[in-house]
């Protein structure tokens, strides 16, 4: 009993230490998934930056485009408006009768009109396509501080998930190598009772010493009287 009293003590400072290593690897893991999830969100960041600024050349770019295609086009709008005037005759745009300073060149209509719709259409396409990419990134800034501000309310344990996870492994095999528990309360109520037991034993014991005297000296005058 004496033993067993002394591994149950040893099982219980085993117990609460491999709490205690519990508690701390649960943080510890709680911050290493919050600093991976800070980078997660930081590298989602980068790569949306990198993105919206590719976006935002390409909304230029069409931009460029379509006021070349818009030009080109009322350039040769206004040719073909010019090859239509006539002296004394009023302009179909402005109305005026005199006619200083047509347009000049020669006309191709050839797909202008096509080639500003197309222009229009990609730069409309591309201007959404930005506006899309600011949501995204925008989002993700905010899921990035979000993510940050978790991490500051956050302590930064002793050691890592990986050291307490090997102390929790020691500690776990040292409570196992004590085997079973040791049903103390049984132990000392079953001592309880074979020490009444040898108390009846030993009045028995005494009670027989009593008798056996009191025969042995019936027994030596019975031999005298004999």
């Amino acid at each position: 009993l004496k033993a067993a009293r002394q591994t149950e003590g040893r099982r219980q400072e085993i117990t609460t230490l491999l709490a205690a290593l519990k508690s701390s690897l649960a943080a510890a893991e709680t911050f290493e998934k919050a600093e991976e999830d800070v980078r997660t969100a930081m590298a989602a960041v980068k790569k949306l930056t990198s993105e919206h600024e590719t976006a935002a050349r390409r909304v230029e770019e069409a931009r460029a485009r379509f006021e070349a295609a818009e030009q080109s086009l009322s350039a040769q709008q206004a040719l073909h408006l010019a090859s239509k005037l006539a002296p004394a005759e009023p302009c179909p745009v402005c109305g005026a009768t005199e006619h200083p300073a047509p347009a000049t060149g020669a006309i191709e209509h050839a797909g202008r009109d096509q080639a500003f719709r197309d222009a229009k259409a990609a730069w409309q396409k591309a201007d959404d396509d930005v506006r899309e990419m600011e949501r995204k990134l925008t989002a993700e800034q905010s899921v990035l501080k979000e993510r940050r501000d978790r991490l500051t309310d956050l302590n930064r344990p002793d050691d890592s998930a990986a050291a307490l996870r090997e102390k929790v492994l020691v500690e776990q095999k040292t409570l196992d190598n004590l085997g079973p528990r040791t049903a103390l309360a049984a132990a000392d109520t079953e001592i309880e009772r074979l020490g009444e037991e040898i108390k009846a034993v030993e009045k028995d014991r005494d009670s027989c010493r009593e008798t056996l005297a009191d025969l042995q000296k019936k027994t030596a005058a019975e031999r005298v009287r004999l």
